[in-house]
């Protein structure tokens, strides 16, 4: 098809049927990928922006669910753990991710000390989200930006029985 056919049937077609074919173009083509990112770098900033912004969400809807309002508010750690697992569904990116997840585990620490929490599967689902935020932090490279949080959360775990450290070694950081 030349260009002049292209922009006939194009030219048909509603947004939304654009948008979904600029995406997949976006994810299955790294020529295409790479010609729109050089293309529309200003556009970078305001992506930027309201990442930064939706992270911060995030983070405070976590907070909300961990710790309630008042101390005869239970809290939902039920709910603090959906929202995490319908970030990583967006797969926004591997960092924001890597932010929630260990966001969660910060949140939950804080919990703990200051109400002495101990549930097995609290410190279960804990251990599963260190475990996963590690995973990603070594696929993605990120071990030197993280290294820091990630030894003060080893440190808080040998305190209170995580197997934080164990996990840790286990990928091989």
């Amino acid at each position: 098809m030349n260009l002049e056919q292209l922009k006939i049937i194009l030219k048909g077609k509603d947004v939304t049927f654009l948008k979904s074919i600029i995406y997949k173009l976006y994810k299955k083509i790294p020529e295409a990928k790479e010609y729109l990112d050089i293309s529309i770098p200003h556009e970078k900033e305001i992506v930027k922006q309201n990442t930064e912004r939706l992270l911060k969400r995030y983070k405070k809807q976590i907070d909300g669910y961990i710790f309630p309002i008042d101390f005869q508010t239970p809290t939902k750690e039920e709910e603090a753990l959906r929202l995490v697992e319908r970030i990583r569904k967006k797969k926004i990116s591997a960092k924001f991710t890597i932010e929630c997840e260990l966001h969660y585990i910060d949140t939950c620490k804080h919990f703990i000390l200051e109400y002495g929490y101990f549930d097995e599967e609290y410190y279960i689902t804990m251990d599963e989200m260190f475990e996963s935020a590690c995973k990603k932090i070594k696929k993605h490279h990120l071990i030197e930006f993280y290294q820091d949080r990630i030894k003060e959360l080893i440190t808080f775990g040998n305190e209170y029985g995580f197997e934080f450290e164990e996990i840790y070694n286990e990928i091989d950081i």
